[in-house]
């Protein structure tokens, strides 16, 4: 038992219940539970708001997000990019992690909060830039 006990607290337990339990002890660890998720939800936004240069976005990833953040859709990112329709969406998704967004909307809104920062990543050698307008 001590083993297991160890091995949760590694693998990021927050809490432990011992049978048998009640209703009320499991509420408990649910909403300590959910306390800690959400404050760390909020950390991991807050940092790639402050400096979206350091949130670890790909120069490829950049030119993604300047594409869909002015409105074009995925398959014309795919054709202006010369890549597949697949990899603009692993490239959406790879984004929606790192910078803890859920839906294209949210994407979109982040651009243009950081649209010069974005378009630095992208590059000023970037091919497509003047068919982006």
């Amino acid at each position: 038992m001590q083993e297991d006990v160890i091995n949760a607290w590694r693998g990021g337990a927050i809490d432990f219940m011992l049978k048998p339990f009640t209703a009320q002890q499991v509420s408990g660890c649910l909403a300590k539970a959910f306390v800690i998720a959400e404050k760390a939800k909020n950390n991991a936004t807050n940092q790639s708001e402050l400096n979206p240069v350091n949130s670890g976005i790909t120069q490829r990833e950049a030119q993604v997000l300047m594409l869909l953040g002015k409105g074009h859709q995925q398959n014309e990112v795919a054709d202006k990019l010369g890549i597949s329709l697949r990899t603009v969406k692993m490239y959406r998704t790879f984004l929606k992690n790192k910078l803890h967004l859920n839906t294209l909307m949210e994407l979109a809104r982040y651009f243009d909060k950081h649209q010069v920062a974005i378009e630095k990543i992208a590059g000023s050698h970037f091919k497509i830039k003047n068919q982006l307008e």
